[in-house]
């Protein structure tokens, strides 16, 4: 059962990082990751790695912006 629940958030973590693909504002579409990251940790339960990367990426590329790069 648990690889069941296994797939199932992997295939919720997929949606939501499409969601955040598609998202205008990159600004909002950080939030919105910082937000889901926040729910797994209220819950008690770790962000999936995924996310955890897609953050790191994310503030990579808003520092080199910041640079001007």
């Amino acid at each position: 059962m648990a690889r069941r629940g296994a797939r199932k958030t992997s295939g919720e973590t997929t949606e939501f990082l499409s969601v955040l693909d598609d998202c205008r504002d990159s600004r909002d579409a950080f939030a919105l990751l910082q937000k889901r990251i926040r729910s797994y940790q209220a819950a008690g339960q770790p962000p999936p790695e995924s996310l955890r990367r897609r953050e790191q990426s994310m503030l990579m590329e808003f520092m080199a912006e910041s640079q001007g790069r």
